[in-house]
């Protein structure tokens, strides 16, 4: 067995209850990301901004991307 530990699993698994919020009508598929992860992406992804979000843990919000 396998454990991951650490900030960004975490901010990882917050992200996924923000898709909750964010579509109002459920995707068949979402990838929701934050701007560390979208500003390593290349030209081939298009990353839109879901603007920022409040998630447990965190004192500031997160601004939060949806993958295309």
């Amino acid at each position: 067995n396998y454990t991951i530990i650490g900030d960004a699993v975490n901010v990882s698994q917050r992200l996924k209850q923000v898709g909750k919020r964010v579509y109002e009508v459920p995707q068949a598929v979402s990838v929701l990301i934050g701007a560390t992860t979208a500003s390593q992406f290349g030209p081939e992804f298009e990353a839109r901004t879901m603007g920022a979000h409040k998630v447990p843990s965190r004192q500031q919000e997160v601004e939060v991307f949806s993958l295309f």
